[in-house]
């Protein structure tokens, strides 16, 4: 029986195997072609409660997918019967290859809402998951899915981060996504100047000049000993110290030497940590200098993010960087010239207008990379858009040839050259060359086209009439215009004044007549570093060196305010006011920094940083002696809210912004009830330059906050040793407590002094533990900080003694020995006799 059992267990298994290798062989695909499969379609609605005039989403498709490159199925539509039974179809709608789309759906009245997702019948055209190419998917349709609408705002939106409170740094988680609005980056000073008009967004710009971190760019300062009042050279004339500076999502990318091996640093903005420094290229045989910064915006089918390249430039070939490492990703040869710009996702865009030719061509950085990879692919590779899609340019080098996207032809009658480029919208362009400044006969002025589809359209193209004859007329150094005023300006050196010309028609719209100083003639329309005419919101505003900034309407161009920034003490010899080109605007504020050719020596001192309202003119703040800057030295930049500059006083890069504090706060442990409790504590900042060897040499104790009024003074003092200010003003420090029985008290406030210390007192008057609580709530210059403590109240009044107990010696009269005695010799006797007795 039981031979006979195996025997069949053996065959059952000769037949399993027999059978498993017949199916093995069989092909993967179920369906024949010309066979009919089911569908089986899919509707959500997303949310299924809305309000009048929300938005929601219909998510609409079928479980099958489709294999690339079949995109999608196509032809899907939804129905929807609206609450008061009126009907409409939506579609038709395509799905990617998921099997899966997406659609908004917008409604209009109260009630409920009845969807139905509708699947037409089509066939297979690439194999997939078992249906062979010719398979017909049958058509089909959902059940009704219905949206319930109300009046009033019925959606619940995830919750939005609240702007920084406390001292940030990056990375910035990206469920923060309010917080862009303060991440800025600086990606390249020429085009910020030119094409952003020195306007830096994306900035909690500072109130203050609070110095977050300081680092020495090279050996500077005071030479000292016989060599008097003279200080370490500063590179200018034509060899600045600090070109070209940039900040990459964060990274402060700046150079050292220019002259011989020239390395490039990495910094990381709020904490002023050294990333990392190399000579850029030298893996590769290069030695290159940064360029230019780029953060751009990538989105395909399975490839969605933002990258950020350091690029450096060696003609006609661009190198890319990680800003974050130093390292190199890729190389593209053959870039066309042009005029550079950022288009609406980040991508570098080259505007090549030739005059001559009568030729415009616009070429796209990542199209570049795209288009050559879907070359390479070729049409007949199902994989091409997908492989294409994935940015992977990384360790390679090729051709940029590929990313010319646009090539069309405008008028040839044109003449000069382009002044300013605006992406995607106009270029424009006149015969007003600087020519060393020579007066201005016959300007002509020109606009073209460059919105797609219309690119190389001329717009108008005119005679601009003289206002005066004998003047240099031309666009001042920083091209100011104004896309929402529809306007740009032209500057007159000699007279200093300013004309607004239409963006649309060409035609003058009004000049300023407010007198501005006549130094300004030197710098109006001379380099972008000294004579800087930009446009923020509604107002022109003009500074440079002359000493005074002034603002103008653009609705009239009348003026609105001017600022004067004083020389007091006569250190600048070219003027009763220090030149103050304005760096950037941001936030509502104007930054202006003090600006020279190069460095007289002995050094001017007291050179201003200047930051006014832009609504009305007024000094936000002021440190006179913060920095001394020159024409090739590098300019004041913005980012992440962190203005970073350098300064020829001491040849150091200086970084002011928002910084953390440090409070502490103690109390007795005890107190007897009635007593006084004394809270006392410390408010320190915590910025990264305190936490330095140097400063912790001169503050062993720690850096006390100081208020927002002294803080300009107080800088000078903690980072450029100058003398203590005296009468310096602490910051005001809130006493709460909670009580042993919970109660809330509001004890007051006190304020620290020069030395950060502030002390309090209160009389609690119930028993019991004491919660305090100190808080500084933070000022222009800091974030807050707060600490606890805990006092307990006791119910004896710690002023009364307490008796001491009697030592045990004093208990201890004759009498009672003569009866201890006793016992003991009774205890001892009974114990011997036992033991006798036991012998």
């Amino acid at each position: 029986m039981n031979k006979l059992k195996n025997k069949i267990i053996v065959l059952a298994a000769i037949v399993i195997l027999t059978l498993s290798s017949f199916v093995a062989v069989l092909p993967f695909a179920f369906a024949q072609p010309g066979t009919t499969w089911p569908s089986f379609p899919v509707l959500s609605v997303i949310p299924d409660e809305a309000g009048v005039g929300q938005e929601v989403l219909l998510s609409y498709g079928i479980t099958r997918q489709t294999a690339w490159p079949q995109a999608g199925w196509t032809g899907i539509t939804v129905s929807v019967t609206a609450p008061d039974g009126s009907t409409e179809t939506l579609g038709p709608f395509m799905t990617d290859t998921t099997g899966l789309g997406g659609a908004v759906f917008v409604p209009t009245m109260a009630g409920t809402y009845k969807f139905v997702c509708n699947f037409p019948a089509q066939e297979v055209e690439v194999a997939v998951a078992g249906l062979e190419v010719g398979t017909t998917v049958s058509a089909s349709h959902t059940p009704e899915i219905e949206l319930v609408v109300k009046e009033g705002t019925q959606r619940n939106f995830f919750p939005d981060t609240p702007l920084p409170d406390e001292y940030w740094v990056r990375p910035i988680d990206a469920q923060n996504r309010e917080w862009y609005s303060v991440s800025g980056s600086w990606l390249d000073t020429t085009y910020i100047q030119a094409s952003y008009n020195r306007y830096a967004p994306y900035n909690d710009a500072p109130d203050t000049g609070h110095i977050l971190w300081e680092m020495v760019q090279d050996v500077g300062g005071l030479a000292g000993g016989d060599r008097g009042w003279h200080s370490f050279e500063d590179g200018d004339a034509y060899e600045g110290k600090w070109g070209n500076p940039m900040v990459i999502a964060g990274t402060l990318i700046g150079r050292r030497f220019v002259r011989g091996t020239t390395t490039t640093y990495a910094v990381n903005v709020r904490t002023g940590e050294m990333m990392w420094e190399k000579v850029l290229g030298e893996d590769q045989g290069l030695e290159l200098a940064p360029s230019f910064g780029q953060v751009f915006y990538w989105s395909t089918m399975n490839n969605h993010g933002c990258y950020a390249y350091l690029w450096a430039t060696q003609g006609s070939t661009w190198h890319a960087f990680d800003p974050l490492t130093g390292r190199w990703e890729y190389s593209m040869t053959n870039v066309p010239g042009g005029s550079r710009v950022h288009g609406p996702n980040g991508e570098i865009m080259l505007y090549d207008i030739d005059i001559g030719d009568g030729t415009i061509s616009i070429w796209n950085s990542t199209a570049a990379y795209y288009d050559m990879r879907l070359a390479e692919l070729g049409d007949d590779n199902p994989l091409q858009e997908y492989q294409a899609g994935r940015w992977r340019p990384i360790g390679m080098t090729f051709d940029a040839g590929n990313g010319t996207q646009v090539q069309k032809s405008f008028p040839s009658n044109l003449i000069g050259s382009v002044e300013v480029v605006i992406p995607q919208d106009k270029v424009i362009g006149s015969n007003m060359e600087w020519a060393g400044g020579a007066a201005v006969q016959n300007p002509q002025i020109w606009a073209v086209d460059l919105r797609p589809g219309r690119e190389g359209q001329l717009l108008w193209n005119k005679a601009w009439p003289l206002p005066d004859a004998g003047v240099h007329y031309d666009f001042a150094g920083s091209h100011p215009f104004s896309v929402e005023h529809d306007l740009f300006i032209i500057t007159g050196k000699e007279t200093r004044k300013h004309y607004a010309i239409s963006m649309s028609t060409g035609n003058q719209l009004w000049a300023t007549n407010a007198f501005e100083p006549y130094n300004n003639a030197y710098s109006n329309v001379y380099f972008q570093y000294w004579g800087q005419s930009v446009c923020y919101e509604d107002i022109l505003i003009t500074a440079g060196f002359g000493g005074v900034a002034t603002a103008y309407n653009l609705a009239d161009g009348s003026m609105r305010w001017q600022y004067e920034a004083g020389n007091e003490y006569g250190e600048f010899l070219f003027g009763n006011d220090w030149s103050i080109p304005c760096g950037f605007t941001s936030d509502g504020k104007g930054y202006f920094f003090h600006t020279e050719h190069s460095a007289i020596d002995p050094k001017p001192r007291g050179a201003p940083a200047i930051c006014i309202d832009l609504d009305n003119g007024g000094e936000v703040w002021r440190i006179d002696g913060l920095r001394l800057g020159t024409r090739w030295g590098g300019q004041p930049i913005i980012a992440d809210s962190v203005i970073l500059g350098f300064s020829t006083y001491d040849n150091t890069i200086v970084a002011l912004g928002k910084g953390p504090s440090d409070l502490t706060v103690t109390t007795p442990q005890v107190v007897g009830k009635g007593q006084p409790v004394q809270v006392s504590g410390t408010v320190m900042d915590a910025s990264p330059g305190t936490k330095d060897a140097e400063a912790m040499l001169r503050f062993p104790n720690g850096v006390p906050v100081m208020s927002d009024g002294d803080m300009s003074e107080w800088m000078l003092y903690v980072y450029k040793q100058r003398p203590k200010p005296d009468n310096a003003m602490g910051v005001t420090v809130k006493i709460e407590a909670v009580g042993p029985d919970m109660s809330y008290m509001n004890l007051g406030t006190t304020t620290s002094d020069v030395n950060g210390n502030y002390g309090f007192s209160f009389n609690p008057e119930k028993e019991g533990t004491y919660t305090i609580i100190a808080t500084f709530e933070g000022s222009g210059a800091f974030y807050g900080s707060s600490e606890t403590t805990y006092v307990t109240v006791g119910g004896v009044s710690s002023g009364t003694p307490i008796e001491p107990e009697e030592p045990l010696a004093g208990f201890l009269t004759t009498e009672v020995i003569i009866v201890l005695a006793v016992v003991i010799a009774a205890i001892v006797g009974v114990g011997a006799y036992w033991m006798l007795k036991k012998k």
